[in-house]
């Protein structure tokens, strides 16, 4: 009979469990701009953190549901092998793991919620390795959260990580609190800590 997972983690602030120093900062900064829920991307100032913007892209839901991408940073590119600037998520991502990052692309801008994910990824016929993608949703045309500000790293991983991962290449999904919401479910003045992993 299977037994639960216990997570040690579960009640350290999102931005512990993150455990990556630049994707806390970013994730900081970005909870700074929340207030009463997901900030508006024109408080955004990216001359806050210049060293980071090689690592960021800028993608925006459509009102089909498509996510557009925006403005990518130089290493994104890279990882890439091109510049994917105006292209949707699902002319990058292969078929067989676009659902799943939808999914998660979609539950970020829906809950207002960040989210972090580790993953193995190919991407055209280039194995990446681990990939790790911090989702920080913001308002911008609309009246709630429509764009995301990503955060993407690549490190290298043994061969029993790869092994890890679930068929859609994810091996771990790390939500933080909707802005806005505590725990509990009720409303407060800003962001409560980070929901166990799901």
């Amino acid at each position: 009979m299977p037994t639960e997972s216990f997570d040690p983690t579960a009640d350290l602030p999102f931005e512990r469990r993150v455990a990556q120093p630049d994707m806390a900062a970013l994730y900081l900064y970005w909870r700074r701009l929340a207030r009463a829920g997901a900030p508006a991307f024109r408080d955004f100032d990216p001359i806050a953190m210049p060293r980071l913007l090689p690592d960021l892209q800028i993608t925006r839901r459509d009102a089909d549901g498509r996510h557009r991408i925006g403005l990518t940073g130089g290493r994104v590119a890279a990882l890439a092998g091109r510049d994917s600037t105006g292209l949707y998520l699902d002319e990058r991502i292969p078929p067989a793991l676009y659902p799943s990052r939808a999914a998660l692309y979609d539950e970020a801008l829906d809950a207002a919620r960040p989210i972090a994910y580790r993953s193995y990824l190919i991407l055209d016929g280039r194995e990446h390795h681990f990939h790790k993608r911090l989702l920080l949703p913001f308002v911008d045309a609309g009246p709630g959260p429509d764009l995301i500000l990503a955060m993407a790293l690549t490190a290298s991983v043994p061969a029993e990580g790869a092994a890890a991962a679930a068929a859609d290449g994810i091996v771990e999904i790390l939500r933080g609190n909707p802005v806005g919401w505590t725990a509990a479910g009720g409303p407060s003045g800003g962001l409560a800590r980070n929901a166990p992993i799901q």
